[in-house]
């Protein structure tokens, strides 16, 4: 779990694509969990993680959650 270089995502789409690219073939063997461990740094903005996360579920086919209105009640 873990393992995504969040400084990479400081610089915006170009270095997130590039991050993403080099965890792709771990998460294509399986038991890999892709995320930025602890929080993002303030240098990265909302729209570069917004990027990230979108590019992210495309590239490693990670399925779009469901809208909260869905998920309601379902951890209470």
């Amino acid at each position: 779990m873990g393992g995504v270089d969040k400084t990479q995502l400081i610089d915006g789409k170009k270095t997130s694509r590039e991050e993403l690219k080099r965890i792709e073939k771990l998460v294509e063997i399986g038991g890999y969990i892709p995320h930025v461990d602890h929080r993002c740094p303030p240098d990265v903005t909302f729209g570069n993680y917004l990027y990230y996360l979108r590019t992210k579920r495309e590239m490693l086919g990670i399925p779009e959650p469901a809208p909260w209105e869905e998920r309601k009640g379902l951890y209470d």
